[in-house]
């Protein structure tokens, strides 16, 4: 992949892969964005092999170039039925209708539709996922509520890059590895798990 920061986008996607193996031990969730220059860069494909290894499956993929009012009614429905993960595709813009107030409000455990005296209910291991080339933020105070990694292609044609696995070879050999794979991801947890148990003051 091409990472922007090769140092600092792994562990991001490492962290998409581990929340989705440890929630909902936990009360708040960031919102996972996969942002890259260009288009077809490997944004949903990154989303995919996480949830090889912990679901699967892949996760509900919403495509978010839509109208808002039409997103906002299909995660409403997804809501209301309780499906996790939710991925917001190609979104263009963050921070509005539902999505806002499922970031800015992790504690809530209904939403009240626009217009209606209805609730919906939050699944309590909701996890939210978007990806974007370049995406516009409406709320400078997302950018603490999410986590972030950068693809950025040094070609005008990312999909003609060539590797020793073509994007079907890389999802076939996660599925054939997933047993070994999420083995390791459940030994990374519980080596944090001893660490912490061990010697908390040392643990951030």
């Amino acid at each position: 992949f091409c990472w922007s920061d090769p140092v600092l986008d792994p562990p991001v996607w490492l962290a998409y892969l581990l929340t989705l193996l440890t929630r909902p031990s936990y009360p708040t969730c960031p919102l996972f964005l996969f942002t890259a220059t260009k288009p077809r860069s490997g944004k949903d494909l990154l989303f995919y092999l996480a949830e090889t290894v912990v679901l699967g499956r892949q996760a509900r993929h919403v495509p978010a170039d839509k109208a808002p009012e039409e997103v906002e009614k299909i995660i409403n429905t997804l809501l209301r039925g309780g499906v996790t993960p939710i991925i917001l595709g190609d979104a263009e813009q963050l921070g509005g209708g539902t999505v806002f107030q499922l970031i800015t409000e992790p504690d809530a455990t209904t939403l009240r539709v626009l217009g209606e005296s209805a609730e919906i209910p939050v699944p309590p291991c909701l996890i939210l996922g978007a990806t974007g080339n370049q995406p516009r933020f409406q709320k400078g105070d997302l950018f603490g509520r999410m986590l972030n990694l950068h693809l950025d292609s040094d070609t005008p044609t990312p999909e003609n890059r060539h590797f020793m696995k073509d994007q079907d070879q890389l999802i076939g050999w996660f599925r054939a590895e997933r047993p070994r794979l999420l083995a390791t991801a459940i030994n990374i947890v519980r080596g944090f798990l001893h660490a912490q148990k061990t010697a908390p003051d040392t643990i951030v």
